[in-house]
């Protein structure tokens, strides 16, 4: 998940970027004045000349009354856009222009068609299952996992549990009601995974 900007000089643009499925914001405004961007709307809003410019779109407030959620490439203001997912921009300085497009298209992958499930391709899922959790266990801070003792989440603490240097913390919540409880099972998940500090 990411969302980025490179200025370049030789272009004298800034090229901006938001991840396939959008989890990373990236907020923008392709004024007159200028290009301005921020993973957050208060961010912009900090600017003085935007903040006495900016008006209320009442075609988003239409959206979250009806949805519950404002349709992208929308945002709450009329001048504050939102970089869709799996998308790109170029802002050139010298034209003033920003041109938008998409990278990358979730259709292309699933329409394909399905590769044979043979032990090539469960190698590969090991390796991309465990190269993720790798991914993820690169922190400043201590790192923890939810553990509900079904077969996803005691997976992925094993995967975590072989490769960290340290034990890892799992948390579970448990209910009165025997039919939402997972915390026994998540304690024999944590038991036969050994180095789980649960």
């Amino acid at each position: 998940m990411f969302a980025f900007a490179i200025y370049d000089p030789k272009r004298n643009g800034i090229f901006i970027a938001r991840d396939r499925f959008g989890k990373k914001p990236l907020h923008y405004i392709d004024d007159p004045d200028g290009f301005y961007f921020a993973s957050e709307i208060k961010a912009l809003l900090a600017i003085d000349e935007i903040r006495l410019k900016v008006s209320v779109d009442p075609c988003s407030l239409s959206d979250f009354l009806s949805l519950g959620y404002i349709l992208t490439p929308k945002t709450a203001y009329k001048e504050i856009r939102q970089l869709p997912a799996a998308h790109a921009a170029f802002y050139s300085i010298d034209q003033k222009c920003l041109r938008v497009w998409l990278y990358w298209k979730l259709e292309d992958f699933v329409a394909r068609d399905p590769a044979p499930y043979d032990n090539i391709a469960k190698q590969r899922f090991s390796e991309i299952l465990e190269d993720a959790v790798r991914l993820r266990l690169r922190a400043d801070v201590e790192v923890m996992g939810h553990l509900s003792g079904g077969l996803d989440s005691s997976s992925l603490m094993a995967i975590a549990t072989k490769l960290s240097k340290h034990p890892i913390r799992a948390t579970c919540i448990g209910f009165d009601d025997a039919s939402y409880d997972e915390s026994v099972l998540a304690r024999q998940s944590a038991t036969a995974l050994g180095p789980v500090d649960s």
